[in-house]
């Protein structure tokens, strides 16, 4: 995946169709969720039954606007973000590893596919003074799935 995302022209033609497919804005629903420390999405996608009208995250409406400022500007800023994570990892290295006297909130959704809660188990060693809220019923667009928890 990491060598696909380094050449624009493929990622480009592959996310071509994406923004019309409501799916890739599929909300929680009865994703599979992961219960290790690892990505479940390539889990999702695999069990993803797209006849599933139920879960679906945005109207027609506003997926239509997605489609139209994907079908603008395409997936290269977006994708950008995600071919320079090695380049900002490195930048990253002097950083502090450990964040001290700064109260800090974390939200996880439970059924996030791409950022499980257990992802996040061990980050008071990391972190302090970490509180750790957990938005039931909801996966990786908690903000529009669950706008009011």
């Amino acid at each position: 995946m990491r060598f696909f995302m380094r050449r624009p022209a493929a990622i480009e033609a592959a996310a071509a169709e994406a923004p019309k497919t409501a799916g890739v804005f599929e909300t929680g629903g009865n994703a599979p969720t992961s219960t290790q420390g690892s990505f479940a999405f390539g889990d999702a996608l695999a069990t993803w039954d797209k006849s599933d009208t139920a879960h679906q995250l945005l109207n027609a409406e506003e997926l239509a606007a997605f489609v139209e400022s994907f079908e603008a500007t395409g997936f290269t800023g977006g994708i950008n973000w995600y071919r320079n994570f090695t380049r900002n990892w490195e930048r990253s290295a002097d950083l502090p590893t450990k964040v001290e006297d700064m109260p800090c909130l974390m939200i996880m959704a439970e059924k996030d596919v791409v950022l499980s809660p257990a992802m996040a188990e061990g980050m008071e060693a990391y972190v302090p003074d970490l509180e750790k809220a957990l938005v039931l019923d909801s996966g990786h667009w908690t903000q529009q799935e669950n706008p009011t928890r």
